[in-house]
């Protein structure tokens, strides 16, 4: 149960850092958090990913799934 919500701000840390052109969430909830308190900015690609939480709940991805997912994205960040 997340509350209190107090974001960092990333809109100052992508304008300090020109060459990052990718945001990941780590799940549903940091997606809509993101969304709730900052605008998607031109350029950026947002990719939702699957939560990395221990915590059990429906519809949850298998760690295999979540893990090649996470593998993924992350080369075709970097390149590799």
């Amino acid at each position: 149960s997340v509350k209190n919500v107090q974001p960092n701000d990333i809109p100052g840390l992508l304008a300090k850092c020109p060459r990052i052109t990718a945001v990941a969430f780590n799940g549903t909830l940091s997606t809509r958090l993101y969304s709730s308190h900052f605008p998607k900015q031109e350029g950026m690609t947002y990719i939702q990913l699957p939560s990395t939480s221990p915590i059990p709940r429906p519809g949850m991805a298998a760690y295999e799934d979540v893990l090649c997912a996470w593998k993924e994205a992350l080369s075709s960040c970097t390149g590799k």
